[in-house]
Order: C-alpha cells, then structure tokens, then sequence
C-alpha cells in the first residue's frame, strides 16, 4: 500500500481526471481511496490508543459529496493519498503487531489484519477502475503515459537546454504577455509552431537539435521543435517531457515523430508543434487532442507510452552525426518505447 501514490500515478498516466464511465470520475475514485484510508487509519488508532473499538459504517457517496471530490484536482488527490497511504501502512503495522480488533456496526468482528485486506481490496479495484477509464479514453484517441512524477520533467540538460539565456528570455518575454500557466503553455506552443519552420516543409538542409540550436537558426525537424518547447516551458516552472509516435507503413517504411507533453491541471497533456500546412492542423488543447497525425494501427502505427525527460537516444544518434538533415536517415522505432 506505501506504492499506492506510484501505482495510481501510473493508471492515470496523463489522464485530466474528469474522465468517468459509469460512475465517479478517475479524480475521484483516487480521492475516495485516501479518504477510506485516512478513516480506517483513524479507527485503528482509536482502538490503539483510547481502546476505542467500536466502530460505524459509513457512506462513501455522501462523503463525496461533503468533500467536493468533483473539485478536487487529480494532482492534488494523488497527494493526499499518498499521504495516506503511507500513514495508514504505519498504523496497521502496528496494529498487527499488537494484534488490534474492531467491532463493526455491520461488519462484526474486524481484525487488523481484515482491515488490511478489505482496504487494500478496495484500493487496487479502484486502480482497476481507473485503468478501465484509460482504455475507454484510448479507445477515443487518449493515450496514457507512462510518467515520472511532474517535478521529475523540470531543469535542463544539454539538450534541453532550458537554462539557456536565450531560452528563458524569449520564456520570460512570453510570460511576461501571459501570466497563467495554461495561456503561457499555449503562447509558447503557438510561437514554436508558427515561428520555426519544419526543415522538411522549408526543405531547410541545416541541422538542429539542441533547443538553442533552433532558436538561434529557426528551423528543425519535429524532435528538434519539440526540445526548444520543452525547454521554454520548463524555463518558466512548467513540467514538461517529449513523447513519440511511430508513423508511415511497411512499405514505404516508419519514422518516429516527435511531441511534447506538458503537465497542466493535474493532467499530461500532448501537443505537437511540428508546424501546420495543408492537411495538417495541430492546435494546443488541454481537452482533446489536437495533433497533426491520427495513428493508424493497422499500418504498424503506435502511440509510444513513454514519457522522456530528454531527447530518445535513436533522435539524439541519427542527428548528432548528421550533416544534411534532409538526407539523415532518420529512426524508425525506439529500442525502450
């Protein structure tokens, strides 16, 4: 149970947590398995300390309700459970060891050691219930990532090199037209987009791939454009990671293609700023997406789950040894997708 936080991280993957089917929304099935935590850590601890064993049901859909779990954030509810999670394997700990029982209302006789099992059961059918969400939301066109936790997508390295003077100032010039993080993220988007150009569509020979590379030459393949905008985000303490897809089909081959993925209302969202030109209309969105390629499955097509915190190293070895970004054989799978 102390992994519950990382196991509900990883169900949600960049889910918003509005998501629902038939019932309550993925935020809210998380924020009801802290609450049930927090209260039976409660109940032991009143057996354990004030000899206290009796014990009343109660309903999980008036606490819902009294709580606000429809406006609680999905970041701020993994929080909160994983806080409880962690004080609540404490307190059965030691209930077991001090062989602990309860008297439910209902229930009858309750040991620690039922408690642990019943708690843990309702947690991870939970987890369950918010993987049946993803699929249901991937089914739609939403795929879940695979992700560190949000602050683990901040800082710089010599890629992403969001520490770069130029970075943070044109990050700083953006902010400074756009205080909120949401409108920041999308200026941001918009201006790489729409203000480097996509060495294939300039039919540009020059090679780029560090985020200053391409600020300074204004131009760059899809990865190289999603370094610079990853890296203007984190500039101004927006998490933000580089995702890939695989396009193209077996006969006329793959070829990965870059996004990025920005971490907004307690949510991962993907954006791909390779640049529009007819037939092709990405747009930044927080809901659904809107990017410039619809992944074709049957043509050997996928969404790669992973989310990186700096370039792949298949993008990094094609064009750290290239001359000619149009003549660069470029990858067409990644080995850790």
């Amino acid at each position: 149970m102390r992994a519950f936080e990382d196991h509900a991280r990883d169900a949600t993957g960049y889910l918003t947590g509005e998501e629902r089917l038939d019932g309550w929304s993925v935020a809210e099935y998380v924020s009801h398995v802290g609450d049930n935590l927090r209260q039976w850590s409660e109940r032991i601890q009143a057996a354990r300390l004030t000899g206290r064993p009796d014990v009343a049901g109660y309903d999980p859909d008036a606490l819902a309700e009294a709580r606000g779990y429809a406006f609680i954030p999905l970041e701020v509810g993994l929080w909160s459970a994983g806080n409880a999670a962690q004080r609540w394997a404490d307190a059965l700990a030691a209930a077991i060891e001090e062989g602990v029982e309860l008297q439910h209302a209902t229930r009858g006789l309750q040991r620690a050691e039922d408690v642990v099992r019943n708690n843990c059961h309702d947690a991870y059918h939970h987890i369950w219930d918010i993987r049946r969400i993803a699929e249901a939301s991937a089914s739609n066109g939403r795929r879940p990532l695979m992700a560190e936790p949000p602050n683990h997508y901040l800082g710089a390295d010599p890629i992403v090199q969001s520490d770069h003077p130029d970075v943070v100032a044109l990050g700083q010039e953006l902010r400074d037209r756009h205080a909120g993080d949401a409108e920041f993220a999308k200026a941001a988007f918009n201006w790489v987009r729409d203000n480097i150009a996509h060495a294939y569509d300039a039919q540009d020979h020059r090679v780029t791939l560090t985020a200053s590379q391409v600020l300074a030459e204004g131009v760059g393949l899809c990865y190289a454009k999603s370094n610079l905008l990853t890296a203007i985000l984190r500039s101004q303490g927006i998490p933000a990671g580089l995702c890939y897809q695989r396009l193209g089909d077996p006969e006329e081959g793959h070829v990965l293609h870059g996004l990025v993925a920005v971490h907004l209302d307690g949510a991962w969202h993907r954006q791909d700023p390779r640049g529009n030109k007819a037939g092709i209309d990405a747009q930044f969105s927080l809901g659904n997406e809107q990017l410039a390629y619809v992944i074709d499955e049957r043509k050997g097509e996928r969404d790669y789950p992973r989310l990186y915190f700096s370039a792949a190293d298949e993008v990094v070895e094609a064009l750290g040894k290239a001359t000619d970004v149009l003549a660069c054989p470029l990858p067409s799978d990644l080995s850790a997708g």
